[in-house]
C-alpha cells in the first residue's frame, strides 16, 4: 500500500474534483496539525474535501465530529470565507 501521494495521484485527484462540479468553500475545520477538511457545498449538496498533506486528498460524506471550539487560525480563515 502506497504511503504518500505523487503528482501523477494528485493529478488525478484534482481531474475527478474538477468534473464533480462547481463547489465552494462553506466551512474550514482543523482535526489534527496534519489533516484539513473544508465544507464544500455546491450543485452536488454538501460534501467534505478531507486533506491530509502528502497522504491523501478526498471527497466524503462521513466526516469526523468537529472540535468544540475551533483554532483562532481557523475562526480568522471563517472571517475571509
Amino acid at each position: 500500500m502506497k504511503e504518500v501521494m505523487s503528482s501523477v495521484d494528485l493529478r488525478v485527484a484534482v481531474k475527478e474534483l474538477e468534473e464533480s462540479g462547481r463547489r465552494f468553500i462553506d466551512k474550514p475545520f482543523i482535526h489534527s496539525r496534519r489533516e484539513v477538511r473544508l465544507k464544500l457545498k455546491g450543485d452536488s449538496g454538501r460534501q467534505d474535501l478531507l486533506i491530509v498533506p502528502g497522504v491523501r486528498v478526498h471527497l466524503t460524506n462521513f466526516p469526523k465530529p468537529s472540535p468544540m471550539r475551533p483554532p483562532d487560525f481557523v475562526m480568522s480563515l471563517r472571517k475571509w470565507i
